[in-house]
């Protein structure tokens, strides 16, 4: 059975079969018509399909970061008389701890304490009578446990003495040269989708090209950095912050397109700080902490240790062609452009 009926001019509305068609008539309707379907269609392939990159399936890297530093810095150490009061200090001091899970600490500036022991002392805590030092209670800065003894109006304490001096980070920083050590950074990137593997090393490397590179805008493929340009890079002055410390990022960025040659999938670097937001605050500014060198079980030299903590950030997204994603991309603009029938004129 077969019903027909008139909507206006432009078209008509037919119901056959239970199945209903729109009969398109006028000229430009129908104009309009191609016009809105060859939109959809420019859409699916210069949108999802070539600019989303709708026919390739994606994967994110999984990286693995290791370091090694080299290079010494020095500084003249005036309560030391031995080799011209000059104390030079090797990968094996600076860098602390010796090995980090993507991330390396170098050493710039210090404070030390030399000679501690396990001993009592006076604290900062002020007291009239020894009443006010209850024994065994903890100091209120934390170095140390009363005794229960007032000694000079101040509370006597055990704890490594002598207390460390509360002081400024020195200026300059004592390690200022750290500046033009060089650090090796290897990074391996795994794409597990695609089973590919690369590293930041290039593939036609040799020994005597490592040993001479250095990272710069002209050899960005070279591993090997100098802590003063990553620093620079970042928009820092090294000599201030070596003296207070911070940390510097260094991110890693590795978008490849597998549809190519693989050995055109190569990392880009950038640099920024990632610490102290707030320049002018001068509230804990900085980055430091304390470390101990024991000489037997009662004696050790205290350090207070200021640096720079570089932490290496790998991202990225490769692509390669894949028949899924280009089939259901494909389909679903065949959908969007729909059916129907038109009769023009």
């Amino acid at each position: 059975m077969t019903r027909r009926m008139d909507c206006d001019w432009m078209c008509s509305y037919d119901t056959q079969d239970g199945l209903r068609f729109v009969h398109i008539r006028s000229v430009s309707a129908a104009f309009l018509q191609r016009v809105l379907q060859l939109a959809v269609l420019a859409y699916i392939i210069g949108w999802v399909i070539i600019y989303r990159h709708g026919y390739q399936d994606m994967e994110v890297p999984v990286a693995t970061v290791t370091s090694k530093l080299k290079g010494v810095a020095f500084y003249r150490d005036e309560d030391s008389s031995s080799n011209g009061g000059i104390s030079v200090w090797d990968a094996a001091d600076y860098v602390i701890p010796p090995e980090e899970e993507n991330a390396f600490f170098i050493v710039t500036n210090f404070i030390p304490t030399a000679s501690q022991s396990r001993s009592t002392c006076q604290s900062t805590a002020e007291c009239n009578t020894s009443s006010d030092c209850p024994k065994t209670e903890m100091d209120p800065k934390g170095v140390g446990v009363f005794t229960g003894n007032c000694v000079n109006e101040k509370c006597e304490i055990h704890s490594w003495c002598p207390l460390e001096k509360d002081q400024q980070a020195p200026t300059p920083p004592k390690l200022q040269g750290a500046e033009n050590l060089t650090a090796l950074i290897k990074i391996s990137v795994y794409f597990p989708r695609f089973n590919i593997s690369r590293r930041n090393i290039p593939d036609d490397a040799n020994m005597t090209w490592m040993q001479s590179c250095r990272f710069s805008a002209e050899n960005n493929t070279c591993p090997i950095f100098r802590l003063g340009d990553m620093v620079a890079a970042a928009g820092e002055d090294f000599k201030t912050l070596a003296t207070q410390g911070g940390v510097i990022g260094i991110r890693v960025a590795w978008f490849c397109d597998f549809d190519y040659r693989v050995s055109l999938c190569r990392p880009t670097y950038s640099f920024r700080r990632l610490d102290n937001p707030h320049r002018q605050s001068t509230i804990s500014p900085g980055y430091n902490f304390r470390y101990a060198t024991y000489y037997g079980q009662n004696k050790r030299t205290l350090i207070k240790a200021y640096g720079i903590r570089f932490e290496v950030q790998v991202y990225g997204k490769a692509r390669k062609f894949g028949i899924v994603p280009t089939v259901l991309n494909i389909a679903s603009g065949i959908a969007l452009l729909g059916g129907g029938r038109n009769d023009e004129g």
